[in-house]
């Protein structure tokens, strides 16, 4: 048997990388419609791997915009608060945001 490279093509993170891409030429363990893949480039592991990102990326945009609405409603609702009660409110807000890792 052959020993087969991962044929991924690579675009290193320097300033030419996108001019001069080059292969992975790892060790290949898996085929895929005719071509060879190392464990890091599989497409159907590269496939999963993208819809945990996105689905993680979703659930921080979900909590993310729920932190929104909810200091929109705080916000409307301070409004209608006397000025005595307002820098409290605000307070209260900013020390939520301190405890928001999505603010840091």
């Amino acid at each position: 048997m052959d020993k087969h490279t991962c044929c991924q093509k690579i675009y290193p993170n320097d300033k030419w990388g996108s001019f001069n891409p080059h292969t992975c030429g790892r060790s290949a363990s898996y085929e895929y419609e005719g071509k060879w893949y190392c464990g890091t480039h599989d497409p159907n592991k590269a496939a999963v791997r993208e819809e945990k990102l996105q689905a993680a990326r979703q659930e921080r945009a979900k909590a993310k915009q729920a932190l929104i609405d909810d200091y929109m409603e705080k916000a409307w609702l301070s409004a209608a608060l006397p000025d005595s009660h307002k820098p409290a409110f605000i307070a209260g807000w900013r020390e939520c945001l301190k405890r928001s890792h999505m603010f840091r």
